[in-house]
């Protein structure tokens, strides 16, 4: 089952209701917040759970979605050979743009001059935008299979594309210099990269944008002129460490992704500019990554045998992602039902560690849990604290964020997932309670956490659940 997560939150709601559909009435939840404090007598803390972590590569997440006021990043560049714990990663941009009237005149009329890419930068870098960062070059091809904007795409899928037609390139492109303002056009204009493009007379962008020329609406143009793949020109470039990521949509020429051509004519005196721009409404996009693991952490610890590894790993999508399976949780409350109970709080705790950090690739903001389901455990469904998804409380209820903490006297960045209404109903419901863990989706392919798993030798950063509960008999 295909999901998508964003950062969007909602009110819980009492397990009373949960459990009324089970038939488990003598267990029950309350708010965290008024918690009573733990005494030992009525009120119990208890985090001695068998964990079982498990990492995996979980590809299953689509980068073409368009949604209206939020805004489009997509990553471009390569991570080679500078981290032996995930191994390589690389980052192409896949999209279409519109020209700002149909019919532009100028292909019959003026003196076509030149003609750039701009992509807006979003402000955000995974690895090294510094000028240590080694320079890294562009090709831009032209798109040969049918792009739709009401079809979707996911990370790792591959659309056709021309390699043999190279619109333009960009080469030894510094990072540091793209995430500086740049002087354009008579004025300084926000962060961006610039990809010089051939559009002399004859040159395949020129006749290809000349023969959308014809169109009559948008569609007409996008049968015409597919779009545009941008990619890393040398994939296996050594050394480099930065994909820095870029806004698509935006509201003017220097804000928004698209191919900018220059000409002029005789009748009107200076250089005029016509833009052919993605725009939200009827662009195709997608943001394709593509991981090698061959040789790294990652890799020995997806093929693992062990049923419980010591250490878990976690990136955005698409990438490594945490599966955590926690067996026995109804043994702590007693099997047989002798005792009724509620619980205060339930906070699945994942600790990163330190000896396996990096200075340039840092971890992921913040942590999603979904539930793992089906007769194979191959579904995945949103855990019951995260409803109501119309509400805007839930996400930030169940937290996951990145935050400091001092563990053995290190700081360190811990993340606490809350869920006490999915802990109450597997127990309720007498199953394991099985979660998957990723990264966010607003930088597909960025961030990367090496944490204590289920079997990690220092209690201190093994993955725990700690659970407060009142006893009611």
């Amino acid at each position: 089952m295909k999901r998508q997560f964003r950062l969007i939150s909602a009110l819980i709601i009492a397990a009373v209701t949960i459990f009324s559909q089970t038939g488990c009435k003598e267990h029950t939840l309350i708010d965290a917040k008024v918690a009573p404090k733990i005494d030992n007598i009525h009120v119990f803390q208890t985090d001695t759970f068998t964990i079982q972590t498990k990492s995996i590569f979980d590809g299953d997440v689509i980068t073409s979605t368009s949604i209206t006021g939020l805004p489009i990043y997509h990553g471009l560049g390569s991570i080679n050979g500078t981290d032996g714990f995930f191994g390589n990663t690389n980052a192409g941009i896949y999209m279409q743009v519109i020209p700002e009237t149909l019919t532009p005149t100028f292909f019959s009329t003026d003196n076509v001059d030149s003609a750039v890419l701009i992509l807006p930068y979003s402000g955000y870098t995974f690895g090294d935008s510094t000028s240590s960062a080694t320079p890294q070059s562009f090709n831009v091809y032209k798109i040969t299979d049918p792009f739709y904007t009401d079809s979707t795409y996911y990370a790792t899928q591959s659309l056709a594309y021309d390699p043999s037609t190279i619109y333009g390139t960009a080469t030894n492109v510094n990072f540091q210099k793209v995430t500086d303002s740049v002087f354009m056009d008579g004025r300084l204009r926000r962060p961006m990269l610039r990809i010089k493009l051939n559009i002399n007379s004859g040159s395949p962008l020129y006749s290809d944008l000349s023969n959308g020329n014809n169109a009559t609406d948008v569609a007409t143009f996008l049968s015409t002129f597919k779009g545009v793949y941008i990619e890393h020109s040398d994939t296996f470039q050594a050394n480099t460490k930065s994909i820095p990521y870029f806004q698509l949509d935006g509201v003017d020429t220097y804000s928004r992704a698209g191919i900018l051509v220059y000409h002029h004519n005789a009748s009107t005196p200076g250089e005029q500019i016509f833009q052919y721009y993605f725009d939200i409404q009827t662009c195709a996009h997608y943001n394709k990554i593509t991981r090698n693991y061959s040789g790294s952490l990652a890799q020995s610890l997806f093929t693992s045998n062990q049923k419980n590894d010591s250490l878990a790993l976690a990136q955005n999508q698409p990438g490594a992602a945490i599966d955590v399976q926690i067996p026995f949780l109804g043994n702590a409350f007693d099997a047989a039902n002798k005792f009724k109970f509620i619980i205060n709080s339930a906070q699945l705790i994942i600790t990163q560690v330190n000896s396996y950090v990096s200075p340039i690739y840092g971890p992921p903001i913040k942590l999603y849990a979904t539930g793992v389901g089906g007769n194979n455990n191959d579904s995945l469904y949103s855990i019951s604290d995260r409803y109501p998804t119309s509400s805007l409380y839930p996400l930030q209820f169940l937290d996951g964020y990145a935050k400091q903490a001092t563990v053995g006297g290190v700081t360190t960045t811990r993340y606490t997932i809350n869920m006490p209404r999915e802990v109450m109903e597997s127990i309720a419901r007498k199953r394991v309670l099985h979660l998957r863990l990723n990264g966010t989706q607003d930088y597909p392919g960025a961030t990367r956490l090496v944490a204590g798993g289920g079997s990690y030798s220092d209690p201190n950063y093994r993955i725990k659940l700690n659970i407060v509960y009142t006893k009611i008999q």
